[in-house]
């Protein structure tokens, strides 16, 4: 979670120290009551991770949760020029301690935390229109419980699933009377977007900024659209 206090600086170092405070004693609360251990704490940023004790569906959709509870909380928790740009990832992590002669120190490692700070990068979701971006993986294990739209690739030289980061858009209902099935909502059906994305990694260029320019004479706001088309017609300037 990387949190921008924008206007609240406005009141100097005093004002900036109150809004801290209440943003920390807003999101650390509920991040512990979703069973969240918290990693490490700065004044800009706040790390959770999910244990070893939780099963990896469970952790994944508990992070994809409180993520899209906190934005609406804080913005009702005095706090009301914060921006949280929020990022969750997947994988499996080492916890111990670097320890010397004075001093031990926990530490966290794995691969999926070197995503985050890809991820959760304010000017990066600012540019896209997003509050939340999630790894390949946390999408690939949270996909039947919450809705995502595809983001971006992260990597410029590969076409590759594992390297594309979705957006998180909300929770999907669970069907009446059975608490393991979800109901299929509207973003669950093919969209145009999403076929002109599928269809950018394949390499169909032109088929993809066809469809992606009809779809935003109807949403000429989207952002994810928008850099698409931007990254489409990169690469169609540099074809040959």
């Amino acid at each position: 979670i990387d949190f921008d206090l924008g206007q609240c600086s406005e009141g100097g170092m005093t004002g900036l120290d109150v809004a801290y405070k209440a943003l920390l004693g807003t999101i650390l609360p509920m991040a512990k009551e979703a069973g969240a251990t918290i990693d490490s704490v700065t004044y800009r940023t706040v790390t959770l991770l999910w244990g070893a004790h939780t099963f990896r569906c469970e952790a994944t959709q508990r992070a994809c949760d409180l993520a899209l509870e906190l934005g609406p909380v804080v913005g009702r928790s005095g706090v009301a020029h914060a921006k949280l740009h929020m990022a969750v990832t997947f994988g499996p992590c080492w916890v111990g301690e670097v320890v010397t002669e004075s001093m031990a120190v926990p530490m966290v490692v794995g691969e999926s935390l070197r995503l985050l700070p890809t991820l959760a990068d304010p000017s990066l979701q600012d540019s896209l229109g997003v509050g939340i971006l999630v790894g390949s993986a946390a999408q690939e294990v949270a996909q039947y419980t919450h809705t995502f739209r595809t983001a971006l690739r992260l990597d410029a030289d590969q076409r590759q699933t594992r390297s594309l980061a979705y957006q998180l858009v909300s929770k999907k209902s669970r069907a009446p009377g059975d608490e393991w099935l979800y109901e299929v909502g509207a973003d669950d059906t093919i969209n145009p977007y999403e076929v002109a994305f599928s269809l950018f990694l394949q390499g169909k260029l032109q088929e993809s900024l066809s469809i992606l320019e009809g779809y935003l004479l109807a949403q000429p706001d989207d952002k994810l659209a928008q850099h698409l088309r931007r990254n489409l017609l990169q690469e169609l300037g540099d074809s040959p």
